[in-house]
């Protein structure tokens, strides 16, 4: 069963959609968004131990001996699954084995930010979205869902790009915070 977070998400989501007309303008949307956002319940529990082939590692010896097989940083995040900010999974598939970080945004919820092969490898396409099907049914989705959503609310609407150098000024700010942000490989790698 779904988490309340995420329930509320797609209850978030589909009141979005039905009110879209009624706020036309950008600051009116992004204060809607907020609002919204601000109503859903704080997630109260882990995501599930066990999420298609991958099982959450818990214990810090476990994800220290995890950082020396995959030759990582798994080892600096003890502390941050401590705190419940995120959690750590191991993709146990023999033959293509991957690490798997979720991270926890506020209300939003739970989100898949990572997932990489041995010394950080990148994933194929088709094992990435494998890995990225099996934690979206367990109400686990991709960043990039999380993350547009956290760059709509962190919009500041207030400032209006008059001349046509300040708007394109601005767009390529916003594309790069995005590219940073890691979602636009997110997207190019599920289409792929």
């Amino acid at each position: 069963m779904p988490p309340v977070a995420l329930l509320g998400l797609h209850r978030t989501s589909t009141m979005f959609a039905a009110n879209y007309e009624v706020t036309a303008q950008p600051g009116q949307f992004v204060a809607r968004l907020k609002k919204l956002v601000s109503e859903l319940p704080l997630p109260q529990t882990l995501p599930p131990k066990k999420i298609g082939m991958a099982r959450r590692v818990d214990a810090t010896a476990d994800i220290c001996a995890l950082a020396k097989r995959f030759k990582n940083c798994l080892q600096t995040f003890p502390r941050q699954i401590d705190a419940g900010a995120c959690a750590i999974y191991l993709w146990d598939d023999p033959a293509e084995p991957a690490v798997c970080l979720v991270t926890r945004h506020g209300r939003l919820g739970w989100c898949l930010s990572e997932a990489l092969g041995p010394s950080n490898a990148e994933l194929d396409g088709k094992q990435l979205l494998q890995i990225a099907t099996a934690f979206a049914k367990a109400a686990v989705p991709q960043y990039s869902a999380i993350c547009a959503l956290e760059c709509i609310q962190q919009a500041d609407c207030t400032t209006r790009h008059h001349t046509p150098p300040q708007r394109q000024h601005y767009l390529e700010q916003r594309l790069l915070e995005i590219e940073e942000a890691g979602w636009i490989e997110d997207v190019v790698d599920a289409v792929a």
